[in-house]
């Protein structure tokens, strides 16, 4: 987590009673610092928003504090995630991925959720590193599971987005096991990208610090979404949301799925992965064998055949 020290939590203090009138108790506002000190160590040190997260975790807001472990885990990430983007080289893409829903005003009492994909790209080109994002969203209210993001492997597959044969793909991501950290997303990838000779790798952040570019980038297209609907314009489809990404972000693509097929019964017969939810980095090798580690130098690691 980010360090602050007291004086420049006693200015963000003074510019939130400024906009908001926030007061201390029932009537006592926190305007004099001598007020501050003395109620400083019951303030919520820790409740800072930074890359990684946000102090909705319980364990960092515990009475004891964040867990020795718990530190170690997301200093650990931290050091790995920079890491990789300052090594990336010409054979090595560092994709971030995270799942949103844009939620489009129609008329008074109604509303569309258009599910939303969001992929950032890392990679070395030129000699310089490029980023791109991609945006792949789908009408109808589709839940974000298995089935979306292997829709989204599909597409970008047919779209050459991979890269040549031998590329090596890093993916960072939350551990929602709704659509990420599960058996049916593990075992296909590790069987879509074996089959393409792509080296793939997957990363999780930490629980409650899952946060990332893809969060930005999504209150990004918020704000956007908001302000076409302000002058005037319907967003009543996934084309139309298309559309305002494009013409209004231009470092942002934006793909259409018409649907996710969700009958390939296929996807539903792999056999389980026991304990994946303790782990937090995924290594598939040519041999089909996922070796899975805990997030600390000394972690607990496990084979999955």
């Amino acid at each position: 987590m980010q360090r602050i020290s007291r004086e420049d939590l006693y200015s963000l203090y003074q510019k939130r009673i400024q906009s908001y009138n926030i007061t201390h108790g029932e009537s006592h506002p926190i305007r004099c610092k001598k007020v501050f000190n003395r109620i400083a160590h019951i303030l919520p040190l820790r409740r800072v928003k930074t890359y990684w997260g946000w102090a909705k975790c319980p364990d960092c807001n515990s009475e004891k504090g964040a867990s020795f472990k718990h530190k170690e885990a997301i200093k650990h990430q931290r050091d790995q995630y920079r890491t990789m983007l300052d090594n990336i080289n010409k054979s090595t893409v560092v994709w971030t991925l995270d799942f949103t829903a844009i939620v489009s005003q129609i008329i008074k009492g109604e509303s569309l959720s258009i599910t939303d994909c969001v992929l950032v790209k890392e990679y070395m080109k030129y000699e310089e590193r490029y980023r791109e994002y991609f945006d792949v969203v789908c009408d109808n209210n589709q839940t974000n599971d298995s089935y979306y993001m292997i829709a989204v492997l599909k597409l970008f597959a047919n779209k050459n987005l991979f890269g040549a044969k031998g590329t090596k793909h890093i993916f960072w991501s939350d551990g929602a096991a709704k659509h990420f950290k599960n058996r049916y997303t593990l075992r296909y990838v590790a069987d879509f990208f074996r089959s393409r000779d792509y080296k793939f790798e997957w990363h999780f952040f930490e629980s409650y610090h899952g946060q990332s570019l893809c969060d930005s980038h999504a209150g990004i297209i918020s704000q956007v979404k908001t302000r076409s609907e302000i002058s005037g314009e319907v967003i009543d489809s996934a084309i139309k949301l298309k559309d305002i990404i494009q013409s209004k972000l231009s470092r942002s693509t934006c793909y259409v799925l018409p649907t996710v097929n969700r009958i390939d019964e296929s996807i539903r017969k792999v056999e389980k992965l026991e304990g994946v939810q303790r782990f937090h980095e995924f290594k598939f090798n040519e041999d089909g064998y996922i070796l899975a580690r805990r997030y600390t130098d000394k972690g607990e690691r496990k084979t999955y055949y």
